[in-house]
């Protein structure tokens, strides 16, 4: 997305459908809280765990390491945490950083019942302005699939409106030295997410205790 326009064309440039959801989302009795603490980290962290448990997803990362990495981080490297509280607790955060001239979203999650404040609209956009505010050009909104998840997609590809392009990578190509290594790599691509699917599992097994 490309968030060099000033911010009132940003704002214009969103999908009418993803504006609206914005408009309404600041009216309701919304709190934005932000920063780098430790602390912002482990609340966004509870809110995370709620939506893997929700969405049953297999985790391939783990904000928990944001939380590690950030402490040894310089003042102008440091991640931003988003959160966004209503009447019954925190409803969604977003985990952002700036590298150069690109902001990213590196974790977003919405708690069970966050989706009815629209709260992941207002995070976004603050996050957004925020990004502007660090000399950012670019804002990656970081992995997108139409087909296997089509409501991910929608979110983002409404977002950047009529500022943004999706981005094709090429692929992963191997190269292996013998057939034998061949045959090891194979096998490792199919155990891998069996293994994160164990993980996950023993993982939720232990958040329910």
């Amino acid at each position: 997305m490309d968030i060099r326009p000033p911010i009132e064309q940003l704002h214009r440039g969103l999908h009418k459908t993803w504006r609206n959801h914005l408009n309404r989302a600041r009216k309701e009795e919304l709190e934005l809280i932000e920063g780098e603490e430790e602390v912002l980290f482990e609340a966004f962290e509870g809110i995370y765990a709620e939506m893997m448990d929700r969405k049953q997803f297999v985790e391939f990362a783990d904000p928990a390491e944001c939380r590690l990495v950030q402490r040894d981080l310089p003042a102008d490297q440091k991640m931003r945490v988003f959160l966004c509280k209503g009447k019954d607790g925190l409803c969604h955060g977003t985990i952002g950083t700036c590298l150069g001239n690109t902001g990213l979203s590196l974790f977003g999650a919405t708690s069970n019942h966050g989706k009815k404040y629209n709260a992941s609209y207002l995070v976004h956009w603050r996050m957004l302005e925020w990004m502007k505010s660090r000399g950012c050009q670019f804002n990656d909104l970081n992995g997108i699939n139409p087909i296997s998840n089509p409501s991910l997609y929608e979110f983002k590809s409404r977002f950047a409106g009529a500022h943004g392009n999706d981005v094709h990578l090429l692929g992963a190509f191997d190269a292996y030295p013998n057939v034998t290594m061949k045959l090891l790599v194979a096998a490792a691509d199919v155990l891998r997410p069996r293994l994160k699917q164990a993980v996950a599992y023993f993982s939720r097994l232990k958040r329910s205790k």
